[in-house]
């Protein structure tokens, strides 16, 4: 796994294979946005775990909290340039950079 993130960085806007906008492949982007997501997920769950118990995502609300951290996520890799569009390429809104 290691080694395939160093290939990705090094060959960032490399010409060799398929790249995306932000110079990097979409399996790798796949892999960026789902270890965040899956990040701030657990992150989320200790906390609520330590304030409420484990019975906390028995309540119908925790979709809530799963839609926020979902969002959230794509937030955080637009704002840190990660991710080059905050909404899907070819929508008819104007693109934000």
């Amino acid at each position: 796994m290691f080694g395939w993130i160093i290939i990705e960085v090094v060959t960032k806007h490399g010409g060799a294979r398929y790249k995306s906008e932000n110079g990097f492949s979409p399996l790798f982007n796949s892999f960026v946005g789902g270890g965040f997501y899956a990040l701030l997920q657990y992150v989320t769950h200790l906390i609520l775990n330590k304030f409420f118990g484990p019975a906390i995502y028995c309540q119908p609300w925790a979709y809530l909290i799963h839609t926020i951290i979902f969002i959230t996520t794509g937030y955080l890799l637009w704002k840190m340039g990660f991710w080059v569009y905050w909404r899907l390429p070819g929508s008819r809104r104007r693109r934000y950079k």
